[in-house]
């Protein structure tokens, strides 16, 4: 995981370059955005948000919240910077030693690179008694899926911090069995490569420093893909929907497989019901449903496509068909429908009464209207989305 971390304010008291070690070893530059950002505007939300979404990403990954756990936590004032120099003598190896309540660590700075080793990981918070088995250590999962067949993924331990500090889990070890793909060690491992196609997991033995363990089957599974598929979710109903008139709308997932076979009642759909290519949802009360339609074949493939928006309302929302000749009333949503009557030009018209001109938000993009404001019907998808923030007095076509 390659995170840009921020030392807060001490890193613009310096000039030069500042860089950070991150999770697995890479380090990571502040770019001229960051640091002009960090100077001109110190308090700004924006850039005291960006510092606490990097340290949130540092403290998910082990490797990374092991070395600055000090930092993240707000015990350790931040790492000292790696400052170029054209002097000699500033460019020798400098060794940092930081300590605190969770050990020692020694962090070797070394031109663009940086190393970090646990010393002394210090008091355990855990109370059970040495050699014995223990539970709750944490959980493993493979870092990424699904995967394509052939594929490589390395899988990973997530310790239960209630239970240990993140460097204690540092100190413990933890063998992998993979099956007939064979075995791995650490809490994240070696790239396993899967030849076949299916569902997979992982079983992982953690030995504490005091001798405790846990043998865990990962919870999350490892997907690995075969032949592709490929689908198109669609419906033939329309955005808004009335469901006064009927409350089930339905979806169709039309899908192909290139050397395999579509499991035709083995489909999963995610905020709908079905378990064919049909997707069904029973309006009870005005929301918007976005459903997902999950495809399987033959080869093992498990892929997951998006289907089309329907909004239900509890009646009529503000439908019209043009031509259209009366007010229409400001900061209101109208769904209007082109008909053959207006082939050419949509016109609006402000209530010059009630301050004239405006904005109106037309299909989500934001335009000024004058008296007799046109606007082209080759522009305009049918129905199309108007909300003005002054009244109209009008909505003409031709």
């Amino acid at each position: 995981m390659k995170q840009k971390l921020l030392t807060g304010f001490s890193l613009m008291a310096v000039a030069g370059v500042s860089f950070w070690a991150c999770g697995d070893g890479s380090i990571n530059k502040m770019d001229e955005a960051d640091g002009l950002m960090a100077m001109q505007y110190p308090d700004h939300d924006a850039w005291v948000n960006f510092k606490e979404e990097q340290k949130n990403a540092c403290k998910a990954d082990m490797d990374c919240y092991i070395q600055y756990q000090g930092y993240i936590d707000g015990t350790e004032l931040p790492p000292e910077d790696a400052v170029s120099s054209s002097s000699e003598e500033q460019q020798q190896q400098q060794q940092t030693r930081l300590s605190s309540a969770q050990g020692q660590i020694d962090i070797d700075n070394t031109g663009p690179t940086s190393s970090a080793t646990i010393i002394d990981p210090g008091q355990q918070t855990s109370s059970s008694s040495a050699g014995t088995p223990v539970t709750g250590l944490g959980d493993c999962k493979p870092v990424t899926s699904p995967i394509d067949k052939g594929g490589s993924v390395s899988w990973q331990f997530v310790g239960n911090t209630a239970l240990y500090k993140p460097m204690e889990f540092a100190t413990f070890t933890y063998e992998w069995d993979f099956g007939e793909l064979g075995t791995g060690v650490g809490f994240k491992t070696d790239a396993v490569t899967y030849p076949n196609s299916g569902k997979y997991t992982a079983t992982v033995k953690v030995t504490t420093k005091d001798g405790n363990t846990e043998t865990k089957v990962c919870a999350e599974t490892l997907q690995v893909n075969g032949a592709k598929i490929t689908c198109t979710c669609a419906t033939d109903f329309k955005s808004p929907y009335d469901y006064t008139a009927g409350a089930t709308v339905t979806w169709t997932a039309t899908c192909s497989s290139a050397g395999a076979n579509i499991l035709e009642d083995k489909f999963t759909w995610v905020g709908a019901e079905g378990t064919t290519n049909v997707g069904s949802y029973t309006f009870t009360e005005p929301t918007t449903v976005t459903p997902k339609v999950i495809a399987r074949n033959d080869d093992n493939t498990e892929s997951e496509f998006d289907c089309p928006s329907i909004k239900g309302t509890n009646g009529p929302e503000n439908e019209i068909s043009a031509p259209y000749d009366k007010a229409m009333v400001a900061g209101v949503d109208y769904t209007i429908t082109i008909t053959s009557s207006c082939p050419t030009t949509v016109q609006l018209n402000p209530d010059q009464s009630a301050g004239g001109n405006c904005t109106a938000v037309v299909n989500g993009e934001s335009i000024t209207i004058g008296w007799e404001k046109q606007i082209p019907v080759s522009s305009l998808t049918s129905p199309f989305t108007l909300n003005a923030t002054c009244a109209l007095a009008s909505i003409k076509c031709w």
